[in-house]
C-alpha cells in the first residue's frame, strides 16, 4: 500500500505554516546531519546496519549496493547525507525510528537534491511500526517522490498516527541513482 491521505495538500500547508509560526522541535535525531557523533541508531531489524550511517540513523541496502557518505548540505552550508546505488534494483536507505502517539498529527519534512537524472526511484517515506513490528493496516506507509530536477526541493508528508502505532520509521531511499538529503524532520502538530 502506498496511498497518500485524503486532504493531504491542505494538511501539509496548514502543518508547515504551523511549524513556521511555532517553536516546534523536530523529533528526528540529527536530521541536519551536522552531528560528528559516531553512534548510529540501534538496529530495529536484523538487516539494518550502522555501516555508513550518520549519528542517530541506520542503513539498509538491497543487493549490498548502498553507498553512504557525508556531502555538502542545502545551500552549500553545513552537511547533508548522500545515498547512492549503482544499479536500478539496488536500493539503499537511511532509516530512523521515532516514537509517536496514536491519534496525533505529524508532519514529515525532508529536503533532497537529485545528483543524477537517470532512471531511478528516490523517495521520502514514513512507515508505521507497532510494538510487534511493521503496522499492516491501511496506508501502512506513505512515500513522496521528488520532481526530476537537480535543484534542492522540499518534500512533506502530513499524517495522523493510526491506533496501535508506537513509532514512525523515517526513511530516505535511493534506487539506481544518487541523491543528497538534508534537514529531515518530523514535527508533532499541536491542535490550536
Amino acid at each position: 500500500q502506498n496511498a497518500f491521505p485524503s486532504d493531504s495538500v491542505f494538511d501539509a500547508v496548514f502543518a508547515w505554516n504551523w511549524v513556521q509560526q511555532s517553536t516546534a522541535k523536530s523529533l528526528v535525531r540529527n536530521g541536519d546531519f551536522e552531528s560528528a557523533d559516531k553512534s548510529a541508531a540501534p538496529a530495529a531489524q536484523d538487516d539494518w546496519s550502522a555501516k555508513g550511517a550518520p549519528a542517530g540513523w541506520a542503513t539498509w541496502s538491497r543487493m549490498n549496493q548502498g553507498q553512504f557518505q557525508r556531502a555538502a548540505g542545502r545551500g552549500g552550508k553545513g552537511a547533508g547525507w548522500q545515498i547512492a546505488t549503482t544499479v536500478y534494483g539496488g536500493k539503499a536507505s537511511l532509516l530512523q525510528n521515532v516514537p509517536v502517539q496514536e491519534g496525533e498529527k505529524y508532519l514529515g519534512v525532508a529536503w533532497l537534491q537529485l545528483n543524477t537524472l537517470q532512471k531511478s526511484r528516490i523517495g521520502f517515506t514514513l512507515r508505521f511500526r507497532t510494538a510487534n513490528g511493521w503496522y499492516t493496516g491501511k496506508d501502512n506507509l506513505i512515500t513522496v517522490r521528488p520532481a526530476q530536477t537537480t535543484e534542492w526541493q522540499r518534500l512533506m508528508i502530513p499524517i495522523v498516527v493510526p491506533p496501535t502505532v508506537t513509532k514512525i520509521t523515517v526513511t530516505l531511499e535511493v534506487e539506481g541513482a544518487s541523491a543528497t538529503f538534508d534537514d529531515v524532520a518530523l514535527y508533532q502538530i499541536r491542535q490550536q
